[in-house]
């Protein structure tokens, strides 16, 4: 089952909104911008969704025992709110580097592919076959041009 991708439109829309704040999380942290428009397109419906909406979270990112700040629940579960968009990127570029995903840093900034492989191994976005939807969305829109110096 495909993952419905939003409208080239909204996703155009999107990527004039926060493609530079991927680029800027893309340049202190590694994580390649490609990979963090993606991820948040898909996880947030390009900014459409309720929890982006309502919370500033694009990525989905869930309460853990050590979130201290604003929360909202969704679904039945709890969910990190944030005071605005950079924030959510921010927190993303911690959780893919910090704690028990630091082995991630070793990964190249320019090397969605891996990125892609290792977050659609990982279960924190319960989405199926995120791999190829991120990829697919990538090589669609053209974003690994994000992650040229």
């Amino acid at each position: 089952q495909a993952i419905p991708v939003p409208p080239p439109e909204q996703v155009d829309l999107f990527v004039k909104s926060y493609g530079n704040i991927a680029i800027t999380e893309r340049q202190k942290f590694g994580i390649p911008a490609s990979v963090m428009v993606a991820s948040a397109i898909l996880m947030s419906d390009a900014g459409s969704s309720n929890v982006a909406k309502k919370a500033n979270n694009f990525f989905s990112l869930p309460c853990t025992e050590d979130w201290k700040g604003f929360t909202m629940m969704e679904e039945g579960n709890c969910l990190r709110s944030y005071d605005n968009p950079w924030t959510s990127f921010r927190d993303f570029s911690l959780f893919l580097t910090t704690g028990q995903n630091f082995r991630y840093r070793q990964l190249k900034s320019n090397d969605y592919e891996s990125w892609a492989r290792v977050l659609g191994s990982s279960d924190f976005h319960g989405i199926p076959h995120f791999e190829k939807a991120l990829t697919r969305i990538i090589q669609k829109y053209n974003f690994q041009i994000l992650d040229e110096d």
